[in-house]
């Protein structure tokens, strides 16, 4: 049986509480980008250690839910939130204050832990909603907010070096985190019923994660989001240095630049619903797939022979990059269709995938970027060729697993 579910106003809030939450990643990263080269030069450290404060906070994402996932499917969504948030913005202020880059790195995967609260409830609230399409919609419609969030972002962010240093962009964060706490005190509701919830403790958090090891679709659903998250996580950890240090870029230039190719997200996350209404679910995802395919093997063949300059390198990425939030999106509601019973712990797994497969990434993009963008555009190539793959090899699965009803 069915909780019942927001309309109206009360959806629009929720929409917003949901985005904002599951943009917490967003945040964490992309406001402080164009402050890379600045913070290697003030803490004295290399590109690659510079980078691995993006990754400890990813690795902090993706382990983080972990444990997250079954205390959310135990305590309900709002309290894990509500801690997990005001954790988040005492993190922010250390961050602010690190002494040195190891400080830093430390806090940033702390920083990411603490994020990982919201992440979940984000996901695991569309589910004990809504199931199928109209999960993929709201989703949808979460990944507006999260789209706006990179297109505002690093805008900001670079801006904010005119007039402070990279501490302030961390201060900022903590500001913003208040604002999220107050938001999601007044408008996420409850979702989770006692009725539902499972009993906390290990052994029945290991049959929640053994029953989704048993799922060979959901398994292969998660590999398809953690692979369009390497794909993301290259093009950000990677593109600072590369439109910066490469093309010559200022940091305010960077953010307008970096904010222009997000907003493909902001158009693509209003498309997929007309898509997925119009072709359905599994023809949507697969012609996301493959536009992503076809843009980073004409990039590939473009930026390897210089042309067009940052342009060459800018534009493919609106094929690329714009499709990844509505692709995780869809895959996020297929994986979720049978998993009523422990979204949060499914969610959980979700987000490992996002967040853990992306951290791996972006110290591989550190160690291989060197004085040309090749590197990290042969990496995107292989990210999203793969996630095609995996997709295509699962599609014939998909659609008797979709017309199950065993999700509530």
């Amino acid at each position: 049986m069915s909780i019942p579910t927001p309309a109206g106003g009360r959806y629009a809030r929720l929409v917003l509480v949901l985005g904002l939450l599951s943009a917490t990643a967003a945040l964490s990263t992309d406001t402080y980008l164009p402050a890379f080269p600045a913070m290697a030069r003030d803490l004295a450290a290399t590109e690659s250690q510079v980078q691995a404060t993006l990754a400890g906070s990813l690795i902090g994402l993706g382990l983080g839910q972990i444990v997250t996932g079954p205390l959310s499917d135990a305590l309900g969504r709002r309290r894990p939130v509500l801690v997990g948030v005001t954790l988040h913005i005492v993190a922010s202020l250390l961050c602010a204050i690190a002494p040195n880059v190891s400080f830093l790195i430390a806090f940033r995967l702390v920083q990411g832990l603490a994020g990982t609260a919201g992440m979940i409830a984000a996901t695991a609230v569309v589910r004990d909603l809504f199931v199928g399409r109209r999960a993929a919609v709201l989703y949808s419609r979460m990944a507006l907010v999260m789209g706006l969030t990179p297109v505002i972002a690093p805008t900001v962010g670079g801006f904010m070096l005119a007039v402070t240093s990279w501490r302030g962009v961390f201060l900022a964060l903590a500001v913003i985190g208040v604002v999220m706490l107050v938001l999601t005190a007044l408008w996420l509701p409850e979702t989770l019923p006692p009725q539902r919830r499972h009993v906390l403790g290990m052994a029945t958090a290991l049959r929640a994660y053994g029953s989704l090891f048993r799922d060979p679709v959901f398994l292969m659903m998660i590999a398809v989001v953690g692979l369009a998250s390497a794909s993301i996580f290259t093009y950000v950890s990677a593109s600072p240095f590369v439109l910066q240090n490469m093309y010559g870029m200022s940091a305010q230039s960077f953010g307008l630049v970096f904010g222009g190719v997000a907003l493909s997200i902001v158009a693509m996350s209003q498309v997929n619903p007309l898509l997925l209404a119009r072709f359905g679910i599994i023809t949507t995802q697969t012609l996301i797939l493959a536009t992503a395919v076809v843009s980073v093997l004409v990039m590939l063949v473009v930026v390897s022979n210089g042309w067009g300059g940052w342009w060459g390198y800018v534009l493919p990425l609106v094929g690329i990059v714009g499709g990844l939030p509505a692709q995780q999106a869809n895959s996020a509601a297929m994986a979720l269709h049978h998993q009523g019973a422990a979204s949060g712990t499914a969610s959980a797994m979700l987000g490992a995938a996002r967040f853990g497969v992306g951290g791996l990434a972006t110290p591989l993009v550190g160690l291989l970027l060197g004085s040309t963008p090749v590197p990290s555009v042969v990496m995107l190539t292989v990210t999203t060729g793969l996630g095609l793959a995996l997709f295509l090899l699962v599609r014939p699965r998909l659609r008797g697993y979709l017309q199950e009803d065993r999700g509530r």
